[in-house]
C-alpha cells in the first residue's frame, strides 16, 4: 500500500568551525500513512534522493542512512554524512524519501509522496558564490546532538535582534493576535488530564553560581477528551518547591491560592483578600412600622455570582459559603423622644444577631453599623428594624434617601 505524507521541514546549516562552505543539511520530517496517522515507531533504513523537479526530473543527490530512529512518525538526519553534498543550490530542489527497510508489517520499499521542496535556507551557502554570510558560522557550535550559539542575539523574522532570541511577525493583520511562537508537548503514551506544556524562569542565586528555577507558567489540559484547558502560575518561596499559586480555568474563572476555583465565582481567593469594591451597594432605603423589613432601593452595584436580591427588595441570598461584611447607614423618623430601637440580622427567617441598639429624639436620627455574617451558602439574609416595647411607629426617611446606604462585601471562605 502506498503511503503519503506531508513533510514538515526544519533546515539548519551545519557550518564548519573554520568558516568554510558548509556541505551538510539537518533534515527533519514527519512520516504518516495514507490515513494521516504516524508510521510505526522503530528503526528504519531510509533512502534520501534529491531531484530538480517535484516529480520525475534529474537525480542530484542520493544517500541511504541505516538505523534511523522514527518516533511518532518524526525523524531527524544530517544529509551529506553518507555521501558528500555537491549541490550547486542554484535551482529548486525536492527530496524524495523511501523506507527501504523497517519494523515488520509493511511491504518494503515504501516511497513517501509528494516530494518535499527544500526551503531557501540551503541557498545561503551556494558553493559557487562568495555571498555566504561568513560572519555567522564560527559562532555556532555543537555538543553531541545539541547545537548552541554564543556569538550574540538570534533573530527570527528580523535582521536586527535586540534580545537573545527576538521573534518578529510581519503580516497584514490589523485587528487580531498573531501567535509567533508555539510550544508543543507530545507523549509516546496516551494523553490524560493534566498533560501540558510550560515555560520555566530561572536565575542565578546569590550563594554560588547555581541557576535555580523561579517560576512556571503552564498550559494544562484539564479535559484531554473534550480539550478543555487552564493556565497555571507557580512560584517558589524560601527555597521550597515551585508550587501553583494562581489558575485561570477553562471558563475564565480565576483562583488565587486554589487550583479549583469555585465555578460560580469569577475570582476565588483562598486566604485574605482586599477588594476595591463591595459586591452589593444600595443608596436608598424604605420602611415603616413598629417592626419592619428594611427595603433597599436603587442598586448601584450587584454581583449576582455572590449575592442575589429577591423580588421583595429586602431579602438577599448569600450564594457562596464564607464570611460577609454588612455595612449600613440609615436615617429614621420618630414622633417621640428617647425612643429605643434596634436593627437585627435575620438568617433564613430567624433572628441571627443584633446589629445596633440606639435611642433617638423627636424628629429622628441616624445610625450606622457593621456586622459580620457567616453563610453556609444559599442563605437568605435580611435586615429588620424594630422599636422596643410599646414605642410607636417609626419610618426610614424617604425624603433623606441620600443618607440611606447599604454595602455587602464577601470576605472569603476562611
Amino acid at each position: 500500500m502506498k503511503h503519503i505524507v506531508t513533510f514538515f521541514l526544519c533546515l539548519l546549516l551545519i557550518c564548519l568551525a573554520n568558516a568554510q562552505v558548509p556541505n551538510k543539511i539537518s533534515y527533519q520530517g514527519l512520516l504518516t500513512t495514507s490515513s494521516g496517522t504516524p508510521v510505526q515507531d522503530g528503526s528504519y533504513d531510509i533512502k534520501f534522493e534529491i531531484f530538480n523537479l517535484p516529480s520525475s526530473g534529474t537525480l542530484r543527490h542520493s544517500e541511504t542512512q541505516t538505523g534511523v530512529s522514527v518516533q511518532r512518525g518524526t525523524f531527524s538526519v544530517i544529509l551529506g554524512t553518507i555521501v558528500t553534498l555537491t549541490l550547486a543550490f542554484n535551482e529548486s530542489l525536492y527530496v524524495e524519501v523511501t523506507a527501504v527497510n523497517g519494523p515488520t508489517g509493511p511491504s518494503y520499499p515504501l516511497t513517501f509522496l509528494p516530494r518535499s521542496e527544500l526551503t531557501t535556507a540551503p541557498y545561503a551557502f551556494r558553493a559557487d558564490t562568495a555571498r555566504y554570510a561568513l560572519s555567522a558560522p564560527g559562532n555556532w557550535a555543537s555538543n553531541g546532538s545539541d547545537i548552541y550559539y554564543n556569538g550574540g542575539n538570534v533573530g527570527i523574522g528580523t535582521t536586527t535582534p535586540n534580545y537573545n532570541l527576538d521573534v518578529w511577525a510581519d503580516d497584514a493583520t490589523t485587528n487580531d493576535v498573531t501567535h509567533v511562537v508555539n510550544f508543543v508537548h507530545n507523549t509516546t503514551g496516551t494523553a490524560t488530564n493534566g498533560i501540558g506544556v510550560g515555560l520555566q524562569f530561572s536565575a542565578e542565586r546569590a550563594i554560588g553560581t547555581q541557576n535555580v528555577g523561579l517560576a512556571y507558567i503552564d498550559g494544562i489540559m484539564t479535559d484531554a477528551s473534550n480539550v478543555s484547558s487552564a493556565l497555571a502560575f507557580s512560584t517558589r518561596i524560601n527555597a521550597g518547591s515551585i508550587t501553583e499559586k494562581m489558575r485561570i480555568t477553562e471558563t475564565g474563572n480565576v483562583g488565587i491560592g486554589t487550583t479549583t476555583p469555585d465555578a460560580n465565582a469569577k475570582l476565588d481567593v483562598n486566604g485574605y483578600a482586599f477588594a476595591k469594591a463591595p459586591v452589593v451597594v444600595y443608596d436608598s432605603a424604605a420602611g415603616s412600622g413598629t417592626s419592619f423589613n428594611i427595603t433597599w432601593l436603587n442598586d448601584v452595584r450587584l454581583d449576582y455570582n455572590i449575592v442575589e436580591k429577591q423580588g421583595n427588595n429586602y431579602e438577599f441570598i448569600f450564594k457562596k459559603a464564607g464570611w460577609y461584611r454588612i455595612s449600613y447607614f440609615l436615617f429614621f423618623e420618630t414622633p417621640t423622644s428617647n425612643v429605643a430601637y434596634d436593627v437585627l440580622v435575620f438568617k433564613n427567617g430567624e433572628k441571627y444577631k443584633g446589629v445596633s441598639y440606639f435611642y433617638t429624639g423627636v424628629g429622628g436620627g441616624h445610625i450606622n453599623s457593621t456586622v459580620l455574617v457567616q453563610s453556609d451558602g444559599d442563605d437568605v439574609i435580611n435586615l429588620v428594624a424594630s422599636s422596643e416595647g410599646s414605642h410607636p411607629t417609626f419610618n426610614v426617611l424617604l425624603n433623606r434617601s441620600d443618607l440611606q446606604q447599604l454595602a455587602i462585601e464577601y470576605l472569603g471562605a476562611e
